[in-house]
């Protein structure tokens, strides 16, 4: 996964510049098929996954009031 600077630079390159595959990739010490696979895709940010509902602490109501279960 490449940053959004990147990115941004490969789009630079490709439509400004008019350079080639090739050309993005040595100037940017990428792959060909990275650049190919950027100019040909959206940029999306890697989603993190949630924390399962096992790992979320919840609350359950006694006398004393709310405490953490265990």
């Amino acid at each position: 996964m490449i940053d959004y600077a990147t990115y941004c630079q490969i789009r630079a390159l490709d439509r400004e510049q008019k350079l080639r595959v090739g050309q993005i990739a040595q100037q940017l010490q990428l792959d060909k098929k990275t650049v190919r696979y950027w100019l040909k895709h959206d940029y999306h940010q890697q989603q993190r996954p949630s924390a399962p509902a096992s790992l979320i602490p919840t609350r359950r109501k006694s006398k004393a009031g709310w405490k953490p279960t265990t």
